[in-house]
Formats: structure tokens, C-alpha cells, sequence
């Protein structure tokens, strides 16, 4: 016996006592071993999340849908130049005729000095027409070749102060030369805003629904995601879990055992027990 425990009946063996020091050592024993277990289990958790992250690719999904988007893009712009361009440019066509319809009405002998401002006026205009070598978009209008015709005219009309009929007559025929070029190249600038004004809607909404479907197929795969990320957190949690329940379960079986085995137990009075007491 140890100093200090009781005796047979009513006393503690050193093998009670050592099995319930153990048991009470256990645990601290799990505590700390479910501790190291657990942060193993959130590294792995961790690892296989990160993992997943940079799985998520769609590239093959989106690839052809944001060629499309990049070419459209670019088409875009263009078209935003020229519908702009051709708006301008109808502005000023319809600014070329009212000056000629001006110039006409002062084309005399007592009103050369305003005829000669409006007409340098009309050159001013026609030098801000838009005439592009090249252009991409609608049907050909002509303006180039009308606004240069023009401007030649222009610097090649003299009206010698108006001094005769006939000098007025040729000041007008020029200028009706130079007004009906003007008035079929303007009714062609006018179809031409008109369509690039709808081309340019058409195209942007095309672009805004390719990048729609883009931002859905990414979403999309976002969501699944985020489905295998919570799936892999369910995962690790139910081992935790488990490990925990197992020990919790081992537990109260060593409780059971060490109680009922182990430590004596003193049985109820009028127990039959007491008999083999």
C-alpha cells in the first residue's frame, strides 16, 4: 500500500491509482495531438483549395467569343469615326448649299464686298469636309472629287465687280455647277449617316452580348467552383469531426472500464451485492 491511500476495502491501489492518472492524462494527450491533426488537415485543406483555384481555365470556352469581341471592338471604333464623319460632312453639304443659294442673291455690282466674304466663307466651309482616300464604310458619296471640283471653281471665278449681266451669269452658272454636285453627294452623305448611325447600334449591341455570354460561361464556371471549394471544406470538416467523435468514444469507454473494473465501487446499502462484500 502507499502512504496516504486507503487500505483493501475502502482504499486505492497503485494499479487504480496509475490507471486513473493515466486515464485523466489522456485528454490533454488528445488535446494536444488533435491540435497538430487539425492544422495538418487545414494545410492539406488549404493546399487542394489553391489547387482548385488554378484549375478554373476558360480560356477554351471563351477564346473564340473574345476574338469575336476584339474584332468587333475595333470595327466598332471605325464606325464611330464615320458615322461622326458623315454627319459632319452632311452638316457642312447642307452649310455648301445655303451659302450658294446666299451667294447667288448678292451676286450684283452694289454688293461685291459681302459677296467676296460669304464667298471666302463657302471656301472655309468646303476646306472642313471630311474626304478620306479611302473609306471603309457606306456607299460611295463623292465628296472628294466634288469639294476639290469646287474649290477650283472657286479660285477660278472672276466677276469683275459684277460690271455686266453676262459677268453675273457665269458667277451663277458656277455656282449651280457646284450646288447640284453638292445636292447628289449630299443626298448620298444623308443614306450614309442614317446607316452608319444603325451599323454602329447593331455592332455595339453584338459586342455588349458576346461579352454577356462571356461573363455568363464565367460565372458559370466560378459557381462550380465554388461548389468543389464548400464540397472539399465539407470534407475535411466531417474527418475533424470524426476524429473528434472517435476519441469522445473511446473516451467513455476507458471511463466505463477504468469505473467498473478498476476502482472499486461501493455498493448501495441493501444492494445484493453487499452480500459479497
Amino acid at each position: 500500500m502507499v502512504a496516504g491511500l486507503k487500505s483493501k476495502f475502502d482504499t486505492i491501489s497503485i494499479a487504480q491509482q496509475f490507471a486513473l492518472t493515466a486515464q485523466a492524462s489522456q485528454r490533454p494527450a488528445f488535446e494536444l495531438a488533435f491540435f497538430r491533426t487539425q492544422n495538418a488537415v487545414l494545410d492539406r485543406m488549404d493546399k487542394e483549395i489553391a489547387a482548385l483555384q488554378e484549375q478554373q481555365s476558360t480560356t477554351g470556352a471563351t477564346a473564340l467569343l473574345e476574338t469575336q469581341v476584339t474584332r468587333l471592338e475595333r470595327e466598332l471604333a471605325d464606325l464611330k469615326d464615320y458615322e461622326a464623319r458623315t454627319k459632319t460632312n452632311d452638316i457642312n453639304a447642307q452649310t455648301v448649299l445655303d451659302q450658294i443659294t446666299d451667294l447667288k442673291a448678292i451676286a450684283s455690282a452694289a454688293t461685291v464686298t459681302e459677296f467676296d466674304a460669304l464667298k471666302a466663307e463657302l471656301v472655309n466651309t468646303l476646306n472642313k469636309i471630311e474626304t478620306p482616300f479611302f473609306e471603309r464604310f457606306g456607299a460611295p458619296d463623292g465628296l472628294r472629287k466634288r469639294k476639290a471640283d469646287a474649290l477650283t471653281a472657286l479660285e477660278g471665278m472672276t466677276h469683275n465687280n459684277f460690271a455686266t449681266q453676262g459677268d453675273i451669269d457665269a458667277v451663277n452658272a458656277t455656282l449651280d455647277g457646284i450646288s447640284l454636285d453638292f445636292i447628289n453627294s449630299k443626298a448620298v452623305t444623308a443614306i450614309n449617316r442614317d446607316a452608319s448611325f444603325d451599323l454602329s447600334n447593331s455592332t455595339e449591341e453584338r459586342v455588349n452580348d458576346l461579352k454577356a455570354q462571356i461573363t455568363a460561361i464565367k460565372l458559370e464556371a466560378q459557381a462550380e467552383q465554388t461548389e468543389k471549394i464548400e464540397a472539399e471544406r465539407e470534407r475535411f470538416s466531417s474527418i475533424l469531426t470524426a476524429v473528434s467523435l472517435a476519441f469522445e468514444a473511446s473516451q467513455n469507454v476507458t471511463n466505463f472500464v477504468t469505473q467498473n473494473t478498476l476502482v472499486a465501487q461501493k455498493p448501495a446499502p441493501g444492494s445484493v451485492l453487499n452480500l459479497f462484500s
